[in-house]
């Protein structure tokens, strides 16, 4: 059981480093294509992808700490 609870702390603290990884590659990957780097679309992009980050990790922690009271009720 311990494991479990390892487990998930540690997809929810490597998930939004992940998206922000591969959204970050796929604007470098576009503006190589693109042949033009317009660096103000990247710092929105980039700035984007940390607040749905932010986003991702607020709900998985309230999702975790609402299933934690559920069980200290029961």
């Amino acid at each position: 059981m311990k494991f479990i609870k390892k487990s998930e702390s540690v997809i929810g603290l490597w998930l939004p480093i992940l998206v922000i990884l591969i959204l970050f590659a796929f604007l470098v990957a576009e503006s190589v294509i693109m042949k033009d780097i317009i660096l103000s679309n990247s710092v929105v992009a980039l700035a984007t992808a940390i607040m749905a980050s932010a986003a991702l990790v607020t709900i998985l922690v309230s999702n975790r700490q609402v299933q934690l009271m559920a069980n200290q009720k029961m």
